[in-house]
């Protein structure tokens, strides 16, 4: 199930708010645990700024301090298939939070396409 979901949303255009990095954590986190993080979540922004400004409304200063509400943190070496990530790296958006599925190495959506990253790239895991 944890493939099937990451497939079918690298298989949509990339669109702030509806296939993103977090919309892509929001739906797998909802289809393995009847969640509705999506529609509560997911759809309130169109841009980057739009998302961190969301993100900042419900209360949150980072994606980390969302998941942290939602989800148990784990070791982020202990990480199994289908936990959630967030990570960092050295793209044209320096700085800032992706949300990633582990997959063995961690799975993202990017603007453009899917990116696979190692485990040193993860700041937080949490158990999906």
């Amino acid at each position: 199930m944890v493939l099937s979901i990451i497939e079918d949303e690298l298989a949509k255009p990339y669109a702030y708010g509806q296939s993103d990095c977090f919309s892509l954590a929001c739906r797998l986190v909802d289809g393995l645990t009847g969640s509705d993080h999506f529609e509560t979540y997911g759809s309130n922004y169109k841009t980057l700024k739009g998302a961190q400004r969301a993100l900042r409304k419900q209360g949150h200063k980072s994606l980390v301090d969302f998941w942290t509400e939602h989800l148990t943190p784990v070791v982020p070496a202990m990480a199994q298939t289908g936990d959630l990530a967030i990570l960092h790296f050295d793209g044209e958006k320096r700085g800032q939070e992706h949300c990633a599925i582990c997959v063995g190495k961690f799975v993202t959506k990017t603007e453009t396409g899917r990116a696979l990253f190692p485990l040193s790239a993860v700041t937080a895991a949490f158990k999906v």
